[in-house]
């Protein structure tokens, strides 16, 4: 297999938008187009993972992040990693996450990661924890708003545990 891991390219946006279409998935070239413009400035680093040329998943690296915790302390956060299904049990999650925290860590000491709630976050869920990340002690956080005993909520992908790793 060979794996190549290089900053988002403009001419990419569509190539993703495309190959998670192909499997299903509705990932607008907005988005990664909106990626794109936030790498320019500086804002976000978008690492492309692809096997044989073929754009196989990718990470995102915002440096301030939009979970207030991680804003205040200034924790960059590890956001949006995805992986195409059929590249998925060869190492390539792990290739990308391995990038992304040897990049932050010449700017921080710490880094985040938000991991949704439900099964298909499964192998995500047990990929950071076996990678070091432990849960910031703040729990389940929805929209913003922390949860509590009481609370109901609809499970989608805006309900997550957020995690930090010392790097």
């Amino acid at each position: 297999m060979n794996l190549k891991i290089n900053p988002l390219k403009r001419d990419e946006c569509k190539t993703i938008s495309n190959a998670f279409a192909s499997q299903g998935w509705t990932k607008a070239i907005e988005q990664y187009e909106q990626y794109f413009s936030e790498q320019e400035r500086g804002e976000r680093v978008v690492l492309v993972a692809s096997v044989d040329a073929e754009f196989a998943g990718y990470v995102t690296i915002k440096w301030s992040s939009p979970y207030r915790p991680f804003f205040e302390q200034g924790i960059p956060e590890i956001m949006d990693l995805n992986v195409l299904i059929k590249f998925r049990g060869k190492g390539i999650a792990t290739e990308l996450l391995d990038h992304a925290e040897k990049i932050v860590s010449t700017k921080a000491k710490v880094i985040g990661i938000g991991v949704g709630l439900i099964s298909d976050y499964g192998n995500a869920q047990a990929l950071y924890c076996r990678r070091g990340y432990i849960p910031d002690k703040r729990g389940i956080s929805a929209n913003g708003k922390f949860l509590t005993y009481g609370d109901v909520i609809e499970l989608g992908d805006d309900v997550a545990l957020y995690l930090t790793k010392e790097l």
